[in-house]
């Protein structure tokens, strides 16, 4: 048995007018990503945002802010490693912990973001954003995260929707891919 997903995300966030194109915004995302090697993934990330298009059927806005990274990390993730990448073992066999690998990682970093809404039709619309992280404690860490969605209403509380997220990492952890890609399927059911 090979694990190919493993992967859940949540997202809460509240918004502030405070002009006609602007907000105050806070918002907060957790994360567990077996392949990037998160038990545990927390962003909390306070802003503000302006929308340069702000119709019913289209938005176009950009936000800045600050964005505060806590992570958790597998046992998995801080493994010593040989060159191969194969696990250290010690006299006994048991693998050994990377003494420059932290369990815990925090990260304070600034934090761009555009997104584009576009409501094609009544019950079809896309969505798409660019998110853009560059960390203040290490000039040379940053993250990019795009993301696509497409979603068509089917009957009054059905829906199916088509999404692509790529998660891009330039300093990963050191059994971790740079990039990482997730292309997903969804039927949904609204209740309300």
């Amino acid at each position: 048995f090979v694990s190919t997903v493993g992967n859940v995300q949540g997202l809460v966030r509240y918004d502030v007018f405070f002009a006609k194109r602007w907000t105050a915004f806070t918002q907060v995302t957790a994360r567990h990503d077996t392949f990037q090697g998160l038990d545990y993934r927390m962003n909390v990330d306070p802003g503000f945002a302006f929308y340069a298009l702000n119709k019913p059927k289209h938005r176009l806005w950009f936000e800045a802010g600050y964005d505060f990274q806590y992570d958790l990390r597998t046992d998995a993730a801080i493994i010593l490693r040989d060159v191969d990448g194969n696990p250290v073992l010690d006299i006994d066999g048991n693998t050994q912990r990377d003494p420059a690998i932290d369990k815990v990682f925090i990260n304070h970093a600034a934090r761009l973001y555009a997104g584009y809404s576009n409501k094609l039709s009544d019950k079809v619309s896309f969505d798409t954003g660019l998110e853009y992280l560059q960390s203040v404690i290490d000039p040379k860490v940053f993250r990019l995260i795009y993301l696509a969605g497409l979603n068509t209403q089917i009957v009054e509380n059905f829906s199916l929707a088509v999404t692509f997220a790529l998660r891009y990492e330039n300093k990963p952890l050191p059994a971790v891919q740079k990039l990482d890609t997730v292309t997903a399927v969804s039927l949904a059911y609204r209740f309300f």
